[in-house]
């Protein structure tokens, strides 16, 4: 029996006087000594098995086993196609498979640079395109957080007029009582144009000159009670500034 392995690499070889395809090597076959057939098959099957060494990306393998002699030089990548490991494939092939539209952007990719970890086509070099869109914000979310400012704005609306019928009854502090109930009235109407996300809703919070003498008048005629409702205000008013993209619907 003759060993065709290339001493250089191990790669075995068909021809009787070649250059091996993987390194490049001339060499001879020799004679095999009787008795280590099964061994020098094994190391042939050990040494083929290091070709492929794309880790398992947890879908069907149809790579193609050991790398051909046509792209032994070259950076060798695996892709994964409909569930499927394809490889090995050169860079050129992987890209015109890209160009093609057999691959996205999320489609996953390897190549021995990556280590043991494969990666979306969107993360290399390899694609050119836009990076992929961010997930949508899942409308039932916007929906909930509606209706929490609302509800904010409807507990605002009660206690400044609960606070104002207390002050009105003491008499001294009548005067910020009767402003805050016409305030609490005020964030009470409101809340219904927040449920149906009207776009002119936020550029009324916009402005801070009413919290502000509110606050005022609080302090000097109603008590400082009236200045943690202020700063929930102030709370419910920043919720509406920094959603107020979620406000795009026409007054009804």
């Amino acid at each position: 029996m003759t060993d065709r392995r290339c001493p250089e690499c191990g790669i075995t070889s068909a021809a009787s006087v070649v250059n091996c395809w993987h390194c490049g090597a001339s060499f001879k076959p020799a004679k095999v000594v009787p008795g280590r057939e099964k061994v020098d098959q094994r190391e042939v099957e050990t040494a083929d098995i290091r070709l492929d060494e794309s880790p398992v990306v947890g879908v069907a393998d149809q790579s193609q086993g050991p790398v051909p002699p046509g792209i032994a030089e070259e950076v060798i990548w695996y892709c994964e196609n409909a569930g499927t490991r394809i490889g090995p494939i050169t860079e050129d092939k992987l890209r015109s498979m890209i160009k093609g539209g057999a691959l996205s952007e999320n489609s996953l990719v390897w190549t021995k640079s990556f280590g043991t970890k494969w990666r979306i086509l969107a993360e290399t070099d390899l694609f050119d395109g836009p990076p992929p869109l961010p997930a949508a914000e899942p409308s039932s979310t916007n929906d909930t957080l509606i209706r929490r400012i609302a509800d904010y704005e409807r507990i605002s609306g009660v206690l400044w007029i609960l606070l104002g019928a207390i002050q009105i009854l003491l008499i001294y502090t009548a005067i910020a009582g009767i402003w805050n109930i016409v305030a609490g009235f005020s964030r009470v109407n409101i809340v219904k144009r927040i449920k149906n996300r009207e776009a002119t809703v936020p550029p009324e919070f916009d402005k801070i000159s009413g919290l502000i003498i509110v606050a005022i008048i609080n302090l000097l005629l109603g008590g400082l009670i009236g200045l943690l409702f202020v700063a929930f205000d102030f709370y419910i008013r920043d919720k509406i500034i920094s959603n107020k993209h979620l406000f795009i619907a026409k007054a009804r």
